[in-house]
C-alpha cells in the first residue's frame, strides 16, 4: 500500500493534472479518488512514518 501510495504521490506531484484526466477511462474524478487514497495510506501507516517511507524510497530514486 505504501508504494502504490508513493507511486500515486509522485505522479500528482510531477504530472500535470489535465494529462491525468485525459487518460483516466473510468467515471469517478480521479484525482479526488487518488488524494482519497493517498490520506487513507497516511492514516494506516501514519504521518510520521509516511514521510519517513517516502525519504527512504526518494533516496534511491535517482533525480532527472
Amino acid at each position: 500500500m505504501a508504494l502504490t501510495a508513493y507511486v500515486l504521490h509522485e505522479m500528482l506531484e510531477k504530472t500535470d493534472p489535465t494529462i491525468i484526466r485525459e487518460h483516466w477511462q473510468g467515471k469517478a474524478d480521479i484525482l479526488g479518488l487518488i488524494r482519497r487514497t493517498l490520506l487513507a495510506a497516511d492514516a494506516m501507516v501514519g504521518g510520521s512514518i509516511w514521510r519517513r517511507l517516502i525519504a527512504r524510497v526518494e533516496d534511491f530514486v535517482p533525480s532527472p
